[in-house]
């Protein structure tokens, strides 16, 4: 069976569809004081899961608020006079107060403030396993009010297992019990088939150090033997941290969470997707032994799309190939370890879902290559690595250095709409994965917090200088774009390599520090990225002091705009909460009143991510323009 939810009406919050046979066997409407909306986000929850007999369903919904604010009336009429104040009178009370102001998640999560349950069932239906994020974060009490938590992996957080009553009928009983003791991040967790193990995941190094990313670990506990004796330490690691890596060696795990269908061959591998230097992997872990196999094509970025029944579905994709639905059936437990034992098979399009013949032509046309970069600051025994995807066959061609945001993530060598656009279009981007990128190693993500407008910038300007001796890139005809810290990059390269760049687009772009610390979700990531782990732990408050302020104006853009030379296009989403409106807004107001070219767009209704399919044509037609204007 399935359960699909829907919006509510006047006095529902939800409306539950249960489907099965092919066809609709029950429909719930939820009155809005049972709760809130629905939450299938990704994040908070997958979906609804079911007891392992459906006979129940668990799901993940706003709590409704614990108190109701006063209702109020105004003065009545009289003869179609207002009411004086030697006779009032009193209309039915007919608008709500607004009462105490209500924090909530940040970042894609506004409105959401009391998501409750995040469920596993166990194996006997017995229990629920949850994930459970703390208001304040623990590792961050020095601030007053909840932190945003969408791509913020640093974030703490333990699993739990509550037990479920046997009917509806019934009131559980018992304390929820902590089955991750000792560690602040324990998250994702997945039961395998036999019920014998709990799997799930850890970003402790995260959470250690506060850097929003960081190298995860994978573990297992026993089942039900966690739940009957919690103790610290009690949880095996299956996959431990990386620190380091050489070029063809595992460089460790960064996952945002475990599929729902993630075990393949019983009890035999979890499968999952991380990023494994410049591109995206699909991975089989030995759950006997930790041992790690890479088991996609190597040319290739790759996300699990399931497992089950023995058969294994992803997709897969290049900068040059849009993503492609592909199916393996799993191997024997004898010949599983090995990469050729997993043949790979591309399913054809549905119906008249093909690629049209212009659009092909044009991704023919393409090429793509990843490039070895040596580091020009210390620590300089950390390469790093740049993608570039330009026209085949083209002499020097005018490039767009594009470096990425977060600044813990990195660019796969994978289908990007916009990178493909813009190589169509005549340009060489150049995607660089700077020191501090995932997929490196815990050393090199450690390498950026204190350094940076650094060593990225200068990891940017050795890639570009890379590409240019290369004979790919024209020296003389290059723009630089990038959004959030990339955005940051965009104007730092601007305003300290002034000279290099012939055009700059941002998008929702990091340009003052000292502006963003008052008003962004993620104060703590200003303190981390400026002043370095240790030193941002010492200075981290909710009234930075004046010392803070300047170092972090000083590593903005903003604080070198005065040297600012080429046109810069801002695009901005007005209801971006990471690094708000007013960010770009006054960057691009400095920039025209000292004599400096700048274009802003601002989309109403966008986040952070610029990624409405309106928005993100618009954009794409935006900076092309802009490109063909100036470089």
């Amino acid at each position: 069976m399935s359960l699909v939810g829907r919006g509510g009406s006047e006095g529902t919050s939800a409306v539950l569809e249960v489907w099965g046979q092919g066809r609709l066997l029950r429909e719930l409407h939820v009155p809005s004081k049972q709760h809130g909306p629905l939450y299938s986000d990704g994040w908070f929850s997958l979906g609804p899961a079911w007891s392992p007999d459906e006979s129940r369903i668990a799901y993940v919904a706003e709590e409704p608020p614990t108190t109701e604010t006063p209702k109020w009336s105004g003065a009545a009429k009289t003869d179609g006079q207002e009411a004086t104040d030697a006779l009032p009178t009193a209309t039915p009370k007919s608008w709500q107060g607004i009462g105490e102001y209500q924090e909530d998640w940040g970042e894609l999560n506004t409105g959401k403030k009391t998501p409750a349950l995040f469920p596993v069932w166990s194996p006997e239906g017995d229990q629920l396993v949850f994930t459970a994020w703390p208001h304040s974060p623990p590792n961050a009490p020095q601030f007053g009010n909840r932190l945003g938590i969408v791509y913020c992996m640093n974030r703490p957080c333990s699993l739990f297992a509550v037990p479920v009553p046997p009917s509806s009928s019934q009131s559980a009983s018992g304390e929820p019990v902590l089955l991750t003791p000792g560690r602040l991040s324990a998250c994702s967790p997945r039961f395998l088939s036999d019920g014998s193990k709990l799997v799930f995941l850890s970003n402790e190094p995260a959470a250690q150090t506060m850097t929003h990313m960081g190298t995860a670990e994978l573990l297992t506990l026993d089942w039900p033997g966690a739940l009957q004796n919690p103790e610290e330490g009690s949880a095996h690691t299956l996959v431990p941290v990386v620190q380091q890596s050489d070029l063809e060696e595992f460089p460790g795990l960064y996952p945002h969470a475990l599929s729902e269908s993630c075990f393949a061959g019983g009890n035999e591998f979890v499968l999952l997707t991380s990023q494994w230097r410049s591109r995206m992997a699909l991975l089989a872990i030995d759950l006997k032994t930790g041992k790690v196999q890479d088991i996609g094509f190597s040319n290739q970025s790759w996300s699990l799309l399931g497992a089950g029944q023995g058969w294994v579905a992803a997709a897969a994709s290049s900068p040059t190939q849009p993503p492609r639905l592909m199916l393996a059936r799993l191997p024997s437990a004898s010949t599983a370890s090995k990469h050729s034992q997993w043949e790979w098979t591309a399913l054809g399009p549905l119906g008249n879902q093909t690629t049209p013949d212009a659009v092909q032509s044009t991704l023919d046309g393409l090429q793509w290559q990843t490039y070895q970069v040596k580091a020009m600051t210390d620590p300089t025994d950390m390469p790093f690595e740049a993608v570039v995807v330009r026209p085949k066959g083209k002499a020097a061609l005018p490039g767009v250095l594009f470096p990425h945001g977060g600044p813990h993530s990195a660019f796969p060598a994978a289908y990007s709409n916009l990178v493909a656009f813009q190589a169509a279009q005549g340009y060489a981007v150049i995607a660089v994965n700077f020191r501090g990128s995932t997929g490196f190693g815990e050393d090199s993500i450690q390498s950026l917090p204190g350094h940076i407008s650094v060593n990225d910038v200068e990891d940017c300007i050795a890639a570009l200088d890379h590409v240019v001796a290369e004979g790919v890139v024209d020296r003389d005809r290059v723009a630089v774009s990038g959004g959030s810290h990339g955005g940051f990059l965009t104007g730092n390269l601007l305003g300290r390599h002034a000279d290099r760049f012939k055009a700059g687009l941002a998008r929702n772009p990091v340009m003052d520090l000292s502006l963003m610390i008052h008003v962004s979700d993620i104060p703590d990531w200003c303190y981390v990225e400026a002043f370095g782990v240790q030193e941002a732990k010492r200075r981290m408050a909710a009234r930075p002091a004046i010392e803070d302020l300047a170092r972090f104006k000083e590593v903005s853009p903003i604080s070198v705009l005065h040297q600012v030379k080429a046109p810069v296009l801002l695009l901005l989403g007005a209801k971006d909460r990471r690094v708000p409106l007013a960010d770009g807004q006054q960057y691009g107001a400095a920039l025209r009143a000292q004599g400096g070219t700048a274009k802003v767009i601002v989309f109403p209704e966008d986040t952070h991510a610029l990624d409405r399919p309106q928005t993100e044509f618009e954009t794409m037609i935006n900076m092309i323009s802009w490109l063909q204007q100036h470089i």
